[in-house]
């Protein structure tokens, strides 16, 4: 399966066959090409049930597979994403924010909040490999450095989960810049003891 590009799988509009199931809410798994019920899929978490392909997964459901029901509280959700450094590219920055915006119906690529785990209160950050592939950025470095500062102030198990695959060639310069501040809240939360987890995950 390629690292990048679209994910693979489609909503098909099959006409309704079985009682009960209305139409429009199969998926058709592009690795093995079964077609499943949607509700299967989303009990299953996104995980085909004949091959074990696995969909790509927002960033809200992850946080709504293992966090406790409705325990989720967002931070910063309304943050949004300058240029300030005049990114280079074969498609202007801004405009790539906008698309992904729109596809998504996201703001920028990082959620952070505080939820129960298992009626354990923690702090959470975690990357949508939809947006602009979760990259590091102007808005995603703020986020994790604030939900970092938020969990060293309050005490609480921190977790971020990030899609992993290095910084995009057209961001590369700006990386030192957005990721200064983040990575010295977390040694401090080293330093101090508090628990931290790092969870890479794919699209």
């Amino acid at each position: 399966m390629a690292l990048f590009g679209k994910p693979k799988s489609t909503v098909t509009n099959i006409p309704q066959k079985r009682k009960g199931v209305p139409g429009g809410q199969w998926v058709k798994c592009e690795d093995c090409g079964d077609t499943i019920y949607k509700k299967n899929l989303d009990e299953n978490f996104k995980v085909c049930p004949k091959c074990n392909f696995h969909f790509t997964l927002s960033a809200y459901e992850r946080i709504n597979q293992f966090t406790d029901e409705a325990s989720f509280e967002e931070f910063d959700k309304d943050m949004a994403s300058g240029d300030p450094l005049g990114f280079k590219g074969p498609k202007a920055y801004p405009v790539k924010l906008e698309e992904d915006r729109k596809a998504t119906g996201m703001i920028d690529a990082c959620v952070i909040g505080k939820a129960l785990l298992e009626k354990l209160p923690i702090a959470l950050g975690i990357t949508d490999s939809r947006f602009i592939m979760g990259t590091m950025g102007q808005v995603v470095g703020e986020k994790i450095t604030r939900i970092t500062e938020y969990a060293t102030e309050n005490k609480l198990p921190l977790i971020i989960i990030f899609f992993n695959h290095g910084v995009k060639g057209d961001l590369s310069n700006a990386k030192p810049l957005f990721l200064g501040r983040g990575e010295k809240r977390r040694s401090l939360r080293q330093a101090q003891g508090t628990e931290f987890i790092e969870v890479q995950h794919q699209p």
